[in-house]
């Protein structure tokens, strides 16, 4: 089920040409080729099961969908950043239930991080900006 519920989230965001990022730049975790941007991935991060009756439990587990872009100049990477998570935020509230995968899903935090790359002291050479998404999820799963 979490391979499936991972599938969906970047089958969802694919789907989507507002985002604004190439088809082949979706992860299934953290790519290994970074060369391409803007790109997105999507991990598991876990959470608790807990029983909810005698004959059902309910998994309440989180997933980081994190999209990176670079640039070599100003104003370009965290603006394309900002503008991206808003639209994958949109597209994920749109089908809470994953297509019927998941009981409900809600985005409960929103982050980011910018960094400068530079070669030696003082020379930039790359903006890389990046952000992340935490989706949590209620699954029901029989016990």
């Amino acid at each position: 089920m979490l391979k499936e519920i991972t599938e969906k989230i970047i089958e969802l965001l694919k789907a989507d040409a507002q985002l604004g990022i190439p088809e082949e730049n979706f992860f299934f975790g953290p790519p290994f080729t970074r060369n391409r941007s803007p790109f997105c991935y999507v991990s598991w991060a876990g959470g608790p099961v807990q029983v909810e009756t005698f004959d059902s439990e309910v998994w309440r587990y989180d997933w980081s969908i994190i999209i990176v872009d670079l640039a070599k100049e100003d104003n370009v990477a965290e603006q394309s950043v900002l503008d991206k998570i808003e639209r994958a935020r949109e597209v994920l509230a749109a089908n809470h239930t994953l297509d019927g995968l998941v009981r409900d899903s809600l985005v409960t935090r929103m982050e980011g991080e910018t960094m400068t790359v530079g070669t030696e002291w003082g020379k930039v050479t790359q903006i890389i900006a990046a952000a992340r998404i935490m989706l949590h999820c209620e699954v029901n799963k029989p016990v």
